[in-house]
């Protein structure tokens, strides 16, 4: 989150959208991406008149189908299990697909949408641009790549080391009341200005 990826590849994507004739699609893993997505997008596009629309359950698909017909809805911003609502009922097409984004293709492994992955590419045309968003590099992901690409190049971004600049402290606590307790008293204190908690299921 704040690395820019999202205008890394958005501003290409609005540049080359005003350069040739077809659209843009952007797949991601979950609704709330969907919606952070779509927000940059919206301001890069919205002088040039390019406009998004969002496929993602949850939402009226009436609505999705008025703004999908809409010329100037030129990319579409989609998780896998409503983009193929759209697609199985005929409500979107995909034949004019000039440039493919998958964001966070690792996550969507880990969440099981490597199949429908696969069925929407089928609707896609075989000459395209396709990027993949990845933090991780499994070797599930890397099939993936190799399976929907010509050549890939590959980008890594350097990560600096933070284990130097980065204190950590484990606290072992051995039952789930105590455990909120000393959470909320340490999310009290005033050194704890940002705070990071993972959880181990959703």
């Amino acid at each position: 989150t704040g690395t820019g990826k999202t205008l890394a590849f958005g501003i290409p994507l609005v540049q080359r959208l005003l350069q040739i004739p077809g659209r843009a699609l952007i797949v991601v893993p979950t609704r709330e991406l969907a919606l952070q997505v779509d927000e940059t997008i919206r301001k890069l596009g919205q002088p040039f008149n390019v406009r998004s629309v969002i496929l993602i359950g949850g939402m009226n698909m009436s609505t999705q189908i008025q703004v999908l017909r809409k010329p100037t809805t030129r990319i579409l911003i989609a998780t896998p299990g409503r983009l193929l609502d759209h697609l199985e009922q005929r409500t979107a097409h995909l034949s004019d697909i000039k440039v493919v984004v998958l964001d966070e293709a690792d996550r969507m492994l880990d969440m099981g949408f490597a199949p429908q992955i696969r069925k929407i590419a089928k609707f896609i045309p075989r000459e395209r641009q396709t990027l993949f968003f990845s933090a991780t590099m499994a070797p599930e992901v890397r099939d993936m790549v190799h399976s929907f690409l010509n050549s890939p190049q590959t980008i890594s971004v350097k990560k600096r080391e933070t284990s130097v600049n980065v204190d950590q402290d484990v606290i072992h606590v051995t039952d789930n009341f105590h455990k909120m307790t000393l959470l909320h008293e340490l999310l009290n204190k005033v050194e704890c200005k940002k705070v990071l908690i993972f959880g181990r299921t959703k």
